[in-house]
């Protein structure tokens, strides 16, 4: 496959690798029904450290809910759930897996809309990151 990626030419790359995105989201989109994150954030990362911790930093105080856990989650590449412990302190959220990622695998952070502030204020818009442990 990777041989007859490379052998497309530049704008077939592009493409296909546009195509690539719209499927990963909309199988993300089937997992999570109406509640599916509604844009892409931040796009592919790359990490070598197998029990990377995500902070993902907010402009404003998330309330640390049960409801606001369960709203963020990490999902392999075949949309199984990880398990992970999901840390909310006041602007930030800290994403740590419970056991190691698997090496050269690629998993999602979704967030889905409707997470709620600590002033009452909910996020209109989910968003999901595409990451790989090599």
């Amino acid at each position: 496959i990777k041989a007859a990626y490379t052998a497309l030419p530049s704008q077939a790359q592009v493409l296909v690798t546009q195509k690539d995105l719209l499927d990963r989201y909309e199988q993300l989109a089937n997992q999570f029904g109406k509640q599916a994150p509604t844009e892409l954030f931040w796009g592919d990362l790359t990490t070598t450290d197998t029990q990377k911790t995500w902070t993902i930093r907010l402009n404003e105080a998330l309330a640390n809910t049960s409801a606001n856990k369960g709203a963020i989650q990490v999902v392999d590449s075949f949309g199984r759930s990880v398990n992970t412990v999901i840390t909310i302190d006041d602007r930030s959220i800290r994403i740590t897996p419970a056991a190691p990622y698997a090496k050269a695998h690629k998993y999602h952070i979704v967030m889905t809309s409707g997470l709620t502030g600590t002033s009452g204020s909910k996020l209109r818009t989910g968003f999901w990151m595409t990451f790989v442990v090599e």
